[in-house]
């Protein structure tokens, strides 16, 4: 008998341990929505409250009720809820981790040819 478990705990979990790769899922979230994939973004959001600021945290970082939240962004999730919400929620997490977003635009050439990450940078303190 072969015992299953859900690939999302384990992600979560590793996210929990080593912050480096909580960071590193933040960049994948931020690159497939820009490159046109929303619910995976926010399936990885998702995963990425769990493990950092939770559901209740990132309620008071963006003075959002939780149900909202929660809908928003589960994979049933209505993704017309708005683009404010969702740059409010990279905001709240990018802060939580400590990086701050850089978005640049590259050449398809170039991109094919292989670029590395996204650089993350500690914010400024205010």
């Amino acid at each position: 008998m072969t015992l299953a478990r859900d690939a999302s705990l384990t992600i979560i979990e590793r996210m929990e341990r080593e912050p480096a790769f909580a960071k590193l899922m933040l960049d994948e979230a931020a690159s497939v929505f820009l490159n046109g994939e929303p619910n995976l973004s926010r399936a990885i959001l998702h995963m990425l409250v769990q493990a950092t600021v939770s559901f209740q945290g990132l309620a008071e970082l963006t003075s959002t009720p939780i149900d909202r939240l929660h809908d928003f962004l589960s994979m049933d999730g209505d993704p017309g809820m708005g683009m404010d919400l969702m740059a409010s929620i990279f905001t709240a997490i990018g802060r939580h981790l400590g990086v701050t977003m850089q978005v640049r635009s590259v050449a398809a050439e170039t991109r094919r040819a292989g670029l590395e990450a996204m650089t993350q940078t500690r914010p400024d303190a205010a």
